[in-house]
């Protein structure tokens, strides 16, 4: 069958070197289904129902890939429709069961779309096309997060443009989205990250990117781009919001449609972290922030940094600054890139009347650009006057006062956790504080609590956070010296380091 590759000229027609390119929609069609019909006949060809198993039955992570650095001038040259065809039992034409949006993530033929996509084919043969009609097989799904909605996949080509993926976008970042939104291929939109919350797929925790441009049915699987053209998300679902509801149906007037994406730090998840030789495994880099008021901090930062657990190794740095006061500002902070050398920090530090929230978020910002960090104690109280919830919300919890010192049962709740192995089911901590938590943030996962002596209430103690996509360990215990000189909590500590830095699961 002839191929329509030579569509070239009516996909992409340039009236001159200063004019737009043009989308001749029906061209592209035409030729998605003619050429991917075409595909067949190619030996390592798949079937929409195949890879809508496959999908599903692939692992969740993969060998990260070679990456790129900048994008290809024309970020569309990395955009591809994605779909199956069939034919049916009156013509002997293929015929376009469904198109999504895939774009390049490797040079090699790796590209990504939603879960959803490859779940939902269906067709004799599967494949993309570029802008010019090109196609090209899908061969395999090298990995899938169902929860995420991403799925990483093959075909069966090489010399691609690939899209860099860039860091976590902050609210307000200007973004554009290239897309397929009803057939209308090609299609760029724009706004701004409007705000990140969390979502769950069947009882998991996700994070979502909202965005403010547009995308609607086909746009599936599109990249979310950044001023720079690098990938800070992929277009995931869309929700409607009408002014009023009966029964769950929709009876007034439509308002506005949220636009829900998946960050990048979901694509980065999916990869294999490398890892050294099992004989010598590269330590931890561990940088210590620590200092302020009302406790002895120089003792605690030796006690943790001399302690042994297990074959663990931890490089440590530690930056003790601040005397006793309650306000203070770190220099250590001025460096935008103060956090780079490390592979997690550990804030212990007790400076609850400093305010400033720009210089709050120049900490805020490096684990929002994805530094694992693990706070202690006072690091709950620390900003605890700030107007700003940008340190609560790595912290997890948000906390303004403590109970009186005392020896508190702590309750399990997620026994099968790592960081939880090894404290026992009866532990009653040395002599310390029981924080009141106002409010636990829903990004984070308690591990622990113990209960109030005067009222009864549980409170976390031990917990979990997802910022942004960077692991947080948080506990409020950790105020005497007599909890640092205790074996088991400061190997809870030393389990926290490790898994906050991904090197414990």
């Amino acid at each position: 069958m002839k191929s329509f590759y030579l569509l070239l000229l009516l996909c992409s027609l340039k009236v001159t070197t200063a004019a737009p390119v043009l989308i001749n929609d029906p061209a592209l069609e035409d030729a998605f289904s003619v050429n991917v019909g075409a595909l067949s006949e190619h030996e390592n060809h798949r079937s929409g129902e195949y890879l809508a198993k496959a999908v599903n039955d692939c692992p969740t992570h993969c060998e990260a890939p070679p990456l790129v650095s900048a994008a290809p001038e024309d970020p569309a040259d990395a955009v591809f429709l994605i779909g199956a065809v069939y034919k049916c039992d009156k013509c002997d034409k293929w015929h376009i069961s469904g198109i999504a949006t895939a774009w390049c993530l490797s040079a090699d033929g790796l590209m990504v779309t939603n879960h959803h996509v490859l779940e939902k084919a269906k067709g004799t043969v599967m494949g993309v096309t570029d802008r010019r009609g090109k196609a090209w097989p899908i061969t395999e799904v090298v990995a899938a997060d169902p929860a995420q909605d991403i799925a990483i996949f093959r075909v069966d080509g090489e010399g691609f443009s690939p899209l860099p993926l860039g860091k976590p976008a902050d609210v307000g970042t200007p973004v554009r989205v290239i897309s397929h939104p009803a057939r209308m291929f090609y299609t760029q939109t724009f706004g701004e990250v409007a705000r990140y919350h969390v979502g769950a797929h069947k009882k998991k925790k996700i994070i979502n990117m909202m965005i403010t441009a547009d995308y609607a049915k086909g746009s599936s699987g599109g990249p979310v781009l950044n001023p720079d053209n690098e990938v800070v998300g992929i277009v995931s679902s869309t929700k409607p919001i009408y002014y009023s509801t009966e029964k769950g149906k929709p009876t007034g007037p439509l308002q506005m449609v949220v636009k829900n994406c998946m960050p990048v730090s979901a694509i980065h998840k999916m990869f294999k972290k490398e890892t050294a030789a099992k004989e010598e495994p590269a330590p931890v880099k561990a940088l210590l922030v620590t200092g302020g008021c009302c406790h002895d901090y120089q003792f605690q930062a030796a006690s943790l940094t001399s302690h042994a657990f297990a074959d663990a190794k931890i490089d440590w740095t530690v930056v003790l600054e601040g005397g006793e006061k309650k306000d203070f500002q770190n220099p250590l902070y001025n460096d935008p890139d103060w956090a780079k050398p490390y592979d997690v920090v550990v804030h212990n530090a007790c400076f609850a009347n400093t305010t400033d929230a720009d210089y709050i978020r120049k900490i805020t910002a490096a684990h929002k650009g994805g530094t694992p960090a693990v706070v202690v104690h006072c690091a709950m109280h620390t900003y605890r006057g700030a107007k700003i919830d940008d340190w609560r919300e790595l912290l997890g919890v948000t906390s303004r006062k403590h109970e009186h010192q005392s020896r508190y049962p702590v309750k399990t709740v997620k026994p099968e956790h790592p960081i939880m192995k090894g404290v026992p089911a009866d532990w009653v901590t040395p002599m310390d504080e029981l924080y009141i938590i106002e409010k636990t943030w829903p990004s984070a996962t308690v591990l622990a609590t113990s209960a109030s002596e005067k009222t009864g209430k549980e409170f976390p103690v031990i917990w979990t956070n997802d910022f942004h996509g960077a692991r947080v360990f948080g506990t409020t215990y950790g105020h005497t010296n007599e909890a640092f000189e205790n074996k088991i909590f400061l190997d809870l500590l030393t389990r926290g380091i490790l898994w906050s830095a991904g090197t414990l699961d």
